[in-house]
């Protein structure tokens, strides 16, 4: 195992090349930085000299960046031990030190084009205009798109679905009023309405639109509407059974008049 040492101030940490079977592993303390896999002798003598190399040089990039715009200065020499160290503090006097000069940048930057600048303020609604805007709000029309005008509705339980359309979409706490023969008969927000028992003959429907104060804001088109329902009543009832007459009394004969002697 090959062991190179990085202190930088207080902070030291030792480099270690683990040689696993075919993978060379390499360490700083606990942390693994890098990995090679080599089959032969001399390819894991190369891979780990390679990767211990580059390692090192990671690990003095990375302790560089908090003085990412100045110049470092870096000291390489071998201790005691034979381990290499790399270290920013000067050797002792009389000690004998490799300097290495490493260049760091500032961080890269980038400028926001001024096409894609967003403004801060955009997103603060004057509430003068937020008034304005609401009242330039109208609706265009309401319209009952199914059945259609003038449509027969074959339907003898008398349940019919009616449809509406409003433009533009239905805002928020606004409602839709059915009135069928100027009588209210739903309130809803959906454009949907299934009515039951709806009496035969014709019918006049709108759909009108309610703000939550309960003011109409629009009144719908009228539209026109024949149900036909069988006349006899509900077809699914059973037939109850018609009792037979009860039988006609014989006619009576006359007393024969009898003559004297």
């Amino acid at each position: 195992m090959r062991t190179s040492t990085v202190v930088m101030g207080k902070v030291k940490g030792k480099v270690k090349v683990r040689d696993k079977g075919n993978n060379l592993v390499v360490c700083l303390g606990e942390n693994v930085l890098a990995s090679a896999t080599a089959t032969s002798a001399a390819a894991r003598s190369a891979a780990a000299t390679f990767v211990a190399a580059v390692s090192a040089t990671l690990i003095i990039a990375a302790l560089l960046l908090p003085s990412a715009a100045t110049a470092a200065q870096i000291y390489k020499h071998t201790d005691e031990n034979g381990n290499v160290v790399f270290t920013d503090v000067p050797p002792r006097q009389g000690a004998s030190a490799e300097t290495v000069e490493v260049q760091v940048t500032a961080p890269n930057s980038f400028e926001t084009p001024e096409a894609l600048r967003v403004d801060p303020n955009a997103w603060i609604v004057d509430p003068a205009d937020a008034e304005a805007e609401i009242a330039a709000f109208s609706y265009q029309y309401s319209r009952i798109t199914s059945p259609a005008d003038d449509a027969s509705v074959r339907e003898n339980a008398g349940n019919v679905t009616l449809t509406a359309e409003i433009v533009p979409s239905l805002r928020t706490g606004d409602q839709l009023h059915l009135v069928i023969d100027s009588t209210l008969q739903q309130v809803t927000r959906s454009p949907h309405f299934n009515l039951t028992n709806v009496d035969r003959g014709t019918h006049v429907a709108r759909v009108d639109v309610v703000d939550a104060a309960g003011k109409v804001l629009l009144s719908g088109q009228p539209s026109t509407f024949h149900l036909q329902r069988f006349a006899g009543g509900d077809p699914r009832r059973p037939v109850q059974p018609i009792a037979p007459p009860a039988p006609t009394p014989p006619p009576s004969r006359p007393n024969p008049v009898r003559s004297g002697n």
